[in-house]
């Protein structure tokens, strides 16, 4: 079977967040697994969050969403105007540690796990800059389970 590709645009609103992450799972579903649908929608949720949270400061921007399903893998990519996130952001995301002090949950940061989130609950992830767009792409394929 082919790859299928679908897109959406969305607002930069956090009202989107929703229904294109509804619009996602749907397309996920006959792809993947139940928990790598769930992995999949939270870093996805993430990646959208913070395209709209820290992208350009107009609304009426949009974002673009690319997915591609196909048998035990989906790709969805996330393409606006923002911009870029600082390279040390990006470096850091891989290394970011899950661990903390149950006995001071006040010391959590309120933010700032995103972009480890996505680099976690999905097999790649690329960001790159080009012709005064972002894009930011993630692969999720079903896990051994």
């Amino acid at each position: 079977m082919s790859p299928e590709r679908h897109d959406l645009i969305v607002r930069r609103d956090r009202n989107q967040i929703t229904p294109a992450t509804e619009w996602l799972v749907a397309l996920a579903r006959p792809a993947l697994r139940p928990d790598d649908v769930m992995e999949l929608e939270l870093a996805f949720v993430e990646a959208l969050t913070n395209a709209i949270v820290h992208g350009a400061a107009e609304e009426d921007e949009q974002i673009q969403i690319h997915a591609t399903t196909q048998p035990g893998e989906v790709s969805v990519e996330l393409v606006d105007c923002a911009p870029p996130i600082p390279r040390q952001l990006l470096d850091a995301a891989g290394r970011y540690s899950f661990e903390f002090d149950e006995n001071d949950i006040a010391a959590l940061p309120e933010s700032g796990r995103g972009l480890a989130l996505m680099v976690a609950l999905s097999d790649e992830v690329s960001y790159r800059t080009e012709k005064g767009q972002t894009r930011l792409r993630l692969v999720r394929r079903n896990r051994a389970g």
